[in-house]
């Protein structure tokens, strides 16, 4: 009996997929017609990327707003198209835009998940990539790397041996007696957080 190829979802594209994708649309060379004839994949699953692209900081800023702006674009000619109204045209780019902004709101606020954190601090701790390069490979800004190790220590995601694995590291690249105060103040966090969950 012959198989059938399952449909691709969001999670089973790579950030670098993800990013190459939202990349080339923001730049108005893709569409989901170009998605769809590419990946076995539905037009959601286009948008679900876009979306992932835009909140999981798979995209930088400049790239991020082209792919607002150009959603709205794409909003109000398939209005115009359709409806052959401005008006109605004018409210549907009203809309995507407002849309687009809670993405944005999401994008502020966005944390990786426990899971992901701990895989994060584990891939990095073994890379032999500095921070910068390894955040760049991964298709995430630097800060958010910073912040996904630091929550991966304070929050017992992560074992002490892991832990002295990245403070190793970060002695490779940094000063040492800011990267020695820096830890020492993480190993303090993360056994009062210890204590605390005992409680």
């Amino acid at each position: 009996m012959e198989q059938v190829n399952k449909k691709r979802t969001v999670k089973d594209f790579s950030r670098k997929e993800i990013h190459g994708i939202a990349m080339s649309y923001s730049d108005g060379l893709y569409t989901y017609h170009d998605f769809c004839a590419q990946y076995n994949a539905s037009q959601n699953t286009f948008y679900s990327i876009l979306s992932r692209a835009v909140v999981e900081w798979i995209v930088p800023d400049d790239a991020a707003n082209r792919i607002r702006h150009v959603s709205a674009a794409n909003s109000v000619l398939k209005v115009e198209v359709l409806s052959k109204n401005g008006e109605k045209a004018s409210n549907a780019g009203q809309r995507g835009l407002r849309a687009w902004e809670k993405r944005f709101i999401k994008r502020e606020h966005f944390q990786f998940s426990k899971a992901e954190a701990k895989k994060i601090a584990e891939d990095y701790a073994k890379s032999p990539l500095p921070k910068y390069d390894f955040a760049r490979e991964n298709y995430m800004p630097v800060r958010l790397l910073s912040q996904t190790l630091k929550r991966a220590i304070i929050f017992n995601w992560v074992l002490d041996g892991l832990v002295d694995d990245l403070e190793n590291k970060a002695l490779l690249y940094n000063n040492k007696e800011e990267v020695t105060q820096f830890f020492a103040t993480m190993r303090k966090v993360k056994k009062e957080n210890k204590r605390q969950k005992r409680k």
